[in-house]
């Protein structure tokens, strides 16, 4: 906790999340589940998460090395603007 655990590039990712189960991005949500309808056709489980009165949202990042490894999905952490 208060590190961030991958030191390769920072990315700013966003994900806005829309009524109806839309975003602004390439991925679809469900109670509990983002799911990716393109390329890679994953669905990564979430949750909302309250510290310290602060909500975060905890992502699951399913990348190649899940799909064809069986790497453990690393999780994004976002915090809400």
């Amino acid at each position: 906790p208060g590190e961030q655990q991958w030191q390769g590039d920072s990315l700013d990712r966003r994900i806005h999340f829309m009524p109806g189960g839309e975003t602004d991005g390439p991925w679809t949500w469900t109670a509990g589940h983002l799911l990716h309808l393109g390329g890679d056709q994953t669905d990564s489980r979430y949750v909302i998460v309250t510290i310290n009165g602060a909500e975060r949202l905890f992502v699951q990042h399913k990348s190649g090395g899940y799909g064809f490894r069986f790497h453990r999905p690393w999780l994004y952490v976002f915090a809400r603007e």
